[in-house]
């Protein structure tokens, strides 16, 4: 997973990157010490980096260094695929998790 971190004009702390895990570019806001996701918690929810820039567009403008960065290492676009595969993933962790639960099992 990349992530980079930035101020905004307000001094606001931004992490943005991209997760593959829900195969997905993301921004998230420090409120009050908690980062909270502003985008890209859904699976394919922001497939490139030009929708996350016109998602972000009313809320902080990314850095260009940033933007740079989240072009050169992550993927230039997220396909149906990709989006489906990270949704299965998760699926079946959630699914192992439940079962072990109530085999009695613990981790």
């Amino acid at each position: 997973m990349s992530r980079y971190v930035f101020a905004d004009e307000q001094g606001q702390s931004w992490a943005v990157g991209f997760d593959p895990s829900v195969a997905s570019y993301f921004a998230q806001v420090d409120s009050a010490q908690d980062l909270v996701t502003v985008v890209g918690e859904g699976y394919g929810e922001v497939r490139s980096v030009d929708e996350l820039k016109r998602k972000l567009e009313k809320r902080v403008e990314l850095p260009v260094a940033i933007e740079e960065k989240l072009r050169a290492r992550g993927p230039r676009s997220v396909t149906d695929l990709e989006a489906a595969r990270a949704r299965s993933r998760v699926r079946g962790m959630e699914q192992h998790i439940t079962h072990s639960a109530h085999s009695g099992l613990s981790f």
